[in-house]
């Protein structure tokens, strides 16, 4: 049987954020192992939401397993470009209406982090609603 040079790979699923309602300025996932990694992509769900409520995601990440994280400014974004104008990296994205934005690593970034967490903070309090937040690793 001739290869088709397609190797296994293996995908883990995380929530990392789960329903946080914006009661506090701020909220921290736990570290996410990346070391090795392919592919990782973020998805940030606003549900339910009513009046001004908004928040941001961002990202930091981890070179050496220390406590000390540094803000990622390399998210790839999922806007609409032409084939001239590239990829869109961003920093983060807001949510302040319901639905799902994607982000997705770098991938030339991949092999310089070991792990990474993800915080999103509090743009407007309004009420009701909340934000999830999920990430989808590829070794």
């Amino acid at each position: 049987m001739k290869s088709l040079g397609i190797t296994p790979q293996v995908a883990y699923f995380e929530t990392l954020i789960d329903g946080w309602e914006a009661s506090a300025d701020s909220i921290t996932s736990s570290h996410v192992y990346c070391a090795g990694a392919k592919a990782i992509m973020l998805s940030f769900t606003a549900d339910s939401l009513a009046g001004s409520r908004e928040a941001t995601l961002t990202v930091e990440v981890n070179n050496d397993n220390s406590t000390t994280y540094h803000g990622y400014n390399m998210l790839i974004s999922n806007a609409t470009n032409t084939n001239e104008q590239g990829l869109t990296r961003v920093a983060g994205g807001a949510r302040s209406t319901n639905g799902t934005t994607l982000f997705w690593f770098t991938p030339e970034t991949l092999g310089a982090m070991s792990r990474f967490r993800v915080k999103l903070t509090r743009n407007a309090a309004g009420s009701g609603g909340s934000f999830t937040v999920k990430s989808s690793v590829v070794y």
